[in-house]
């Protein structure tokens, strides 16, 4: 099994096709293997995988207020087009 934990571009890199890149790689090595690519996304990388391929399939909520975070996160659950 091959992990992609975090993916996080600086802010001063960000909107340069570097992150959509290493994600277009990841899902062409996850084709060649013939193993499924998911992942979970923020709101705001959602549309970053949206538009290399990804599709929501769900969401979850994570309670983090014991770290400062008032309101839950809520993460789009994604799967890649296999095609």
């Amino acid at each position: 099994m091959k992990v992609l934990s975090t993916l996080i571009t600086k802010e001063p890199q960000r909107k340069r096709g570097a992150g959509s890149k290493l994600v277009e790689w990841g899902v062409q090595q996850a084709k060649n293997q013939n193993v499924p690519a998911y992942l979970e996304a923020t709101p705001s990388g959602a549309p970053v995988y949206e538009k290399v391929g990804f599709r929501k399939v769900g969401e979850r909520q994570i309670d983090l207020e014991e770290f400062g975070f008032p309101q839950p996160v809520v993460l789009a659950l994604m799967a890649a087009n296999q095609e």
